[in-house]
């Protein structure tokens, strides 16, 4: 289990800052290092406690890259004042003490990206109701 804590004082709408307020989340995460690369399975935990299948909005699969971790999902954002299907892009680079450091990149058109940056911090193992897809089946 990872907490992403998101610093809104360093949002950007279009490259223009627009600072608004953090915020975290709890998303459950399971990983491996098959031969093929390095693959994690997550789910937002602010969604509900059961991976389902993507496309869900809350599931998430972090492919690694040059160290570079990145997943992307679709989200449903507020956009000129209604509601509107996007997609979010996760990425981070593992620190050496472990944290994820990263933004996330939102994108729904007709408005303009929204980038945050966030750091993750591992809080614990899996908690017995939150189900993640095996990492090794994607």
């Amino acid at each position: 289990m990872y907490r992403f804590d998101f610093d809104g004082s360093k949002q950007t709408i279009d490259g223009v800052p627009k600072p608004t307020g953090a915020h975290s989340t709890v998303i459950a995460m399971r990983s491996a290092c098959p031969p093929s690369g390095c693959v994690a399975t997550a789910w937002d935990t602010s969604i509900g406690p059961t991976w389902l299948q993507p496309p869900e909005e809350g599931a998430l699969v972090f492919r690694e890259n040059r160290d570079q971790w990145v997943a992307t999902r679709w989200k449903m954002f507020t956009c000129n004042n209604s509601m509107k299907q996007g997609t979010e892009t996760l990425s981070f680079q593992v620190k050496p003490d472990g944290t994820f450091v990263g933004v996330s990149t939102q994108l729904e058109a007709p408005c303009a990206p929204i980038v945050i940056p966030f750091v993750a911090t591992r809080v614990g193992d899996l908690s017995p109701d939150a189900q993640v897809a095996d990492p090794n089946s994607v």
